[in-house]
């Protein structure tokens, strides 16, 4: 991925989660406490950041998130919304399956 498309799935998944603007144009995350740039933000290279998305489709009604050894699989009432096969990484396989269901949910809600 490019930078620009890190940054604007990090808006993305931080929207999802709930961040919000500052007048610092930081983004404040209720999960870490503190403030973020889109650029700085680590839903791409960490798990801690990731699984909070994770956690949050899974509690998200109907919705359930299947990690297994080669792929990641996003439901949304018991029909498959996001399917994403661990080429690289099982970290960049959740990122993405979690950006394509984001994307997707926001396009249904």
């Amino acid at each position: 991925m490019t930078q620009q498309e890190i940054i604007e799935a990090n808006r993305l998944l931080a929207e999802f989660l709930g961040f919000w603007e500052t007048e610092e144009t930081y983004f404040y995350n209720p999960y870490f406490e503190k403030g973020y740039k889109y650029e700085d933000m680590l839903f791409s290279s960490s798990w801690d950041w990731i699984m909070a998305v994770v956690q949050k489709i899974e509690f998200t009604e109907g919705c359930e998130v299947i990690i297994s050894k080669y792929l990641v699989e996003i439901y949304k009432d018991n029909l498959c919304k996001s399917v994403c096969k661990i080429k690289t990484s099982k970290l960049d396989a959740v990122y993405d399956a979690c950006i394509t269901f984001v994307k997707w949910y926001n396009d249904n809600k």
